[in-house]
């Protein structure tokens, strides 16, 4: 059979990417706007804290210190209390695990990278009657 493909090309950058990618995703993983704002935040800050760091769980214990997580208040212009409770759901649904972000929501977006595709391929049956 033939495959019909359709590319779409969407600018981006090293901020903003990560958000694009999980708002490309909500139908597999559900994450509220909000929670998908303060996820794609962490993932960027972990991208941009790579050179800083020699050990991942390094980075994570920064990233998810106290400081950051005003950075990431201010970023959002939301309360504390407002984190605290995204944080609450994003570990309740798996998101957060101990202090890290899981692999599951982590586009393998490396520095440098210039192009990133996210492929979707429906395999599609066709039923008798249609």
């Amino acid at each position: 059979m033939e495959t019909v493909k359709k590319i779409i090309t969407i600018p981006s950058n090293t901020k903003k990417v990560f958000q694009q990618y999980l708002s490309l995703t909500k139908p597999l993983h559900g994450l509220r706007p909000l929670e998908i704002k303060v996820v794609s935040l962490f993932l960027y800050y972990n991208l941009m804290e790579r050179d800083n760091f020699k050990r991942d769980e390094d980075r994570w214990d920064k990233l998810f210190s106290y400081d950051y997580k005003l950075k990431i208040r201010d970023d959002l212009g939301i309360k504390d209390h407002t984190l605290q409770n995204l944080l609450s759901s994003l570990r309740k649904k798996g998101v957060i695990l101990n202090k890290t972000i899981a692999p599951y929501y982590v586009p393998q977006i490396v520095e440098g990278t210039t192009n990133f595709q996210l492929i979707y391929n429906f395999d599609i049956k066709y039923e008798s009657g249609e």
